[in-house]
């Protein structure tokens, strides 16, 4: 049976300029919030034979109203209010609608022992509820997948590649709950499909252990192009809320926006996987993950590029925003913007912790109770650290390790230190060409404000902008312990008439202070003022003399 229906626009579905405006009508039972796009045909699966008892099998009778719906060339598939048992995937084809009556009134639960998989079109086999597969313009909507009793590994509700046509497009799954079991792999899931949105959905994994063993998320992305994640409650998962990736049989994720989801107590909240190339994620709120709030990576011989991690808020996690690239892998235009990290409890990690990445920035955030550093750069290149917030860390505000060609400027660094290392407010270490300045410290606990070790360092700038407040230590200084410091001495060996300071703060204007504190007091001058470096000239050769020196 089947009832003939003009629809308006539907929200997440239409997109289609041609589609009819025309007045509705509507079969008694149905929840006038649900409307689709354009003439449709109704297909209830009550006139099917299912009967939603909760103990009758009602897969057969629920894909004969699907396969009637694709047969008409699409339609509504109505499921009203009741529990349908469902033994097997259920598919859905173009152009088709699957409605219940809302989240716990309409509910397809999952039996043990079902989900041997299903073929589709001789390709692949797959273990979901309800999938549509290879398809165009279709959609699910405003029902409950309950596999909270069903150790039965299965999935949710998919948007698939049978491996043999196209990728699905244009497909949506919207206001839907979909609940798990331990051994559940992916809840709802995005297999390669192109413009597919997966909203407002609220997801609950089921798990209570924080092993990260399962392997399950809650939204799975592989690949896809022109996808967007957002408005998902997303709970009590064992790996990854979100997870989005890609490999070579996928392609990249393109186009990517996860925003505005909330993930609460899951191994790390959301996870993106290069390669991928414009990927926002943004406004989205991760409490209590026992690994990573949010976690960026690039393996070797991938690419992460224009990636954007902005406007989100970590609330208690090991570390709350982590980039890391390995060997080989190659990153560029990655922004971390505007986020707030509160209460991470790593005592080795940081805030926000970067690791062998290149060509980003790191602006705006504010870092709060970190049990660890602020933020940690790690062999990195061409980064910049600007006007961040660094408020109460039991270590070091900002930390640069083998780290070249990076800035760190307008940074505000407070109570860091509370441990008892004597850390200071910002630590370089074996890196190069680093320059700070207009940052401002208060309430150090540490030895040093900014403290530049290791001869490894080189041409390191100490900029005249930056400021010490209501320090409690002794010696609010900066100081550069390695070969060629900003501040300490430098020697003269026998014989020799010159030798060049570097890693100083030099420029055309600044003081020099050198005093000789070994060795015959002889005349001596300074020239060659440049940017980063001076001379030390000797009026005669004599022997060894050693030289403490300051700039002003």
């Amino acid at each position: 049976m089947s009832l003939t229906v003009t629809h308006a626009k539907v929200s997440a579905i239409a997109d289609d300029p041609a589609a009819s405006a025309a007045g509705e009508v509507l079969p008694s039972d149905w929840n006038a919030a649900h409307i689709v796009t354009g003439a449709m045909s109704v297909f209830n699966v009550a006139d099917f034979g299912a009967v939603g008892n909760g103990v009758s099998d009602d897969t057969t009778e629920i894909q004969a109203a699907l396969d009637a719906a694709n047969a008409a060339g699409g339609g509504v598939v109505w499921v009203p209010p009741g529990t349908y048992k469902i033994s097997n995937s259920l598919i859905v084809y173009s152009n088709t609608h699957v409605r219940g009556a809302g989240r716990g009134a309409t509910t397809l639960r999952g039996t043990a022992g079902a989900y041997s998989g299903k073929t589709i079109n001789g390709g692949s086999s797959i273990y979901c509820t309800i999938a549509m597969t290879s398809a165009s313009r279709s959609s699910v909507k405003s029902l409950t997948v309950d596999h909270s009793t069903n150790s039965t590994t299965a999935n949710g509700i998919a948007i698939l590649f049978d491996g043999t046509e196209t990728p699905s497009n244009m497909c949506v799954i919207e206001d839907c709950e979909v609940l798990g079991y331990d051994s559940h792999q992916y809840l709802i899931w995005n297999y390669m499909g192109v413009g597919s949105k997966i909203i407002n959905n609220y997801i609950d994994g089921g798990v209570t252990s924080r092993d990260g063993t399962v392997g399950q998320e809650g939204i799975e992305s592989y690949g896809g192009v022109d996808v967007l994640i957002s408005g998902n409650t997303i709970k009590n998962i064992n790996q990854y809320g979100i997870y989005l990736w890609g490999d070579t049989d996928s392609g990249p994720p393109t186009n990517v926006t996860i925003s505005n989801n909330y993930l609460s107590v899951c191994h790390s909240g959301i996870r993106v996987v290069a390669n991928a190339y414009n990927i926002r994620v943004f406004g989205n709120h991760c409490d209590d993950c026992w690994e990573t709030g949010i976690k960026v990576t690039c393996s070797s011989t991938t690419t992460l590029d224009d990636v954007g991690v902005f406007a989100n808020t970590v609330d208690t996690a090991d570390v709350g925003i982590y980039l890391r690239s390995e060997s080989g892998g190659t990153t560029s235009r990655v922004l971390v913007d505007g986020n707030s990290v509160n209460n991470t409890d790593s005592t080795t990690d940081a805030g926000i912790y970067v690791y062998s990445f290149s060509k980003f920035n790191v602006y705006n955030n504010t870092i709060k109770n970190s049990s660890g550093h602020g933020i940690y750069f790690e062999e990195c290149s061409y980064a910049r650290a600007c006007n961040n917030i660094i408020d109460t860390v039991e270590k070091i505000g900002i930390y640069c390790y083998d780290v070249s060609k990076a800035q760190i400027l307008g940074n505000e660094i407070l109570e860091y230190n509370n441990g008892s290392g004597g850390d200071p407010g910002i630590q370089i270490t074996a890196s190069d060409n680093i320059l700070m300045d207009h940052n401002s410290f208060k309430w150090t606990h540490g030895s040093y404000t900014i403290n530049v070790t290791s001869s490894a360092s080189d041409r390191c700038i100490v900029g005249k902008g930056n400021q010490l407040l209501q320090n409690s230590y002794a010696n609010p200084t900066y100081r550069n312990s390695g070969t060629n410091p900003n501040r300490g001495t430098v020697s003269l060996s026998a014989a020799a008439t010159t030798t060049t300071v570097y890693n100083t703060l030099v420029n055309p204007s600044s003081q020099i202070s050198i005093n000789q504190t070994a060795g015959t007091i002889k005349a001596f001058i300074v020239n060659n003022v440049g940017h980063g470096s001076f001379d030390l000239v000797t009026a005669a050769a004599a022997g060894d003399e050693t030289f403490a020196y300051e700039i002003a």
